[in-house]
């Protein structure tokens, strides 16, 4: 994942219903909310899902 700032070692991925997200939670005090998949069209994010074995998060993004 690129970003212009350092990643967190320990973050918290969610979803909205503009992308998946995620924010510090490594004790530090940085509260930014970092964007990690934003979607282009308006969407629907539905679902969010970590695999630890292979190190990927899995989205599902309907649109109406």
């Amino acid at each position: 994942m690129r970003c212009g700032r350092a990643v967190p070692s320990s973050y918290l991925l969610f979803s909205d219903m503009d992308g998946v997200k995620m924010v510090s939670v490594d004790g530090s005090r940085d509260k930014s909310i970092y964007v990690a998949a934003a979607s282009r069209a308006p969407s629907n994010l539905v679902a969010l899902a970590y695999d630890s074995s292979s190190d990927t998060a899995y989205y599902t993004d309907i649109r109406r």
